[in-house]
């Protein structure tokens, strides 16, 4: 009868110090925590085609939004002056060529008549300084020839690389002078995303699992080309450029870079307190053990790397110490909360 009595009266006390809670496996509390920053997509050759001689415009061969490829003839300029320098050149060239054919006959005949002595070695050396003068004319309108070869080329204008034409300036009909802008073209697969970011963000886009530019509901895997070594004085942050690894959106697309900074991410409020430590109460062997969680911060998502079925202690944490005893109990059902965060978004 005693021992029944003593059985009773310690029954209380133990139920007392056992706390009952509600627990759950980290891997139904993960979610996915992002960060964004706004971004543009740049081209990075949009070049202005500018005129390269005077000339009047002929033709035209591409309008505002055409599709071209690389040598695609875009303006057509009248090349009659072009072409006629080049003749002009050419007889010119034709000129000392025969000049310098007769230039060294002379040479050859000095050098005859000086082995008979019949020459003085000065007009044999004023034949050379002839042969050697008239040489020099030939590079030197060869030169001219390759100069006015180059201004025929420049009468039809072609598309330095494949892109599409995004202005024309030129009309049929119009006297082009030098340096008069004719079309615009952007090189369709040269572009990349710009951001302005500060080093902190930079750090985590580095050691992101996952990074897109995000525009129109359309994501675009993205990867960190660089970084300007240079914050800006009221920003605090720098440009960074960032290169598409497969699909690219159209050039000035304004958007969001994206990217993951974790996906075993809890909500803040699992976090508790305990000697001024932020941390999550887990169960083990039916006893509360507290875990500290070194990154963590008061009021803001926190990373638990821990296997994905570890139990987590919801109800009944704040008043839970490292090892107590606690009874688990059926968690209620409740509607889960979203599967991303975007926590770290900046507008």
């Amino acid at each position: 009868m005693k021992w029944l009595l003593t059985l009773l009266v310690l029954l209380p006390a133990t139920l007392a110090a056992s706390t009952p809670v509600t627990v759950k496996p980290l891997k139904e509390l993960w979610f996915v925590q992002e960060q964004t920053a706004p971004a543009t997509v740049l081209a990075l050759n949009a070049p202005v085609i500018s005129s390269e001689l005077n000339a009047r415009v002929v033709s035209l061969h591409a309008e505002t939004g055409d599709t071209v490829s690389a040598g695609d003839l875009l303006v057509e300029l009248d090349c009659r002056r072009a072409e006629a320098e080049l003749d002009m050149a050419k007889a010119v060239l034709r000129q000392f060529q025969a000049q310098y054919d007769f230039a060294r006959q002379q040479v050859r005949r000095a050098d005859d008549l000086l082995k008979k002595r019949s020459i003085s070695d000065q007009e044999v050396d004023q034949r050379k300084s002839e042969e050697s003068r008239i040489a020099g004319q030939i590079d030197a309108q060869n030169a001219t020839i390759r100069q006015a070869s180059i201004q025929v080329e420049n009468c039809s204008v072609t598309a330095p690389f494949d892109g599409f034409i995004t202005q024309r300036m030129a009309e049929r009909g119009m006297l082009a002078t030098m340096g008069t802008p004719l079309m615009k073209i952007v090189e369709a697969d040269a572009l990349e995303v710009s951001a302005q970011l500060n080093p902190v963000e930079v750090e985590s886009f580095s050691g992101g699992s996952q990074q897109w530019f995000e525009t129109g509901g359309i994501r675009y895997p993205v990867r960190l080309r660089s970084a300007v070594p240079l914050l800006d004085e009221s920003t605090r942050t720098s440009e960074v450029r960032f290169s598409f690894s497969d699909d690219t959106p159209l050039a000035g697309s304004a958007g969001r870079l994206v990217w993951i900074l974790s996906d075993r991410v809890i909500p803040a409020e699992y976090l508790v307190r305990r000697n001024t430590r932020l941390g999550v109460f887990l169960l083990e062997n039916e006893k509360a053990r507290f875990r500290v969680l070194e990154q963590a911060l008061e009021g803001r998502p926190a990373v638990v790397d821990l296997p994905p079925e570890t139990l987590l202690i919801l109800e009944g944490r704040d008043s839970l110490n490292d090892g107590d005893t606690i009874t688990r109990q059926v968690f209620p059902d409740r509607e889960r909360q979203g599967d991303i965060s975007t926590s770290g978004s900046r507008q």
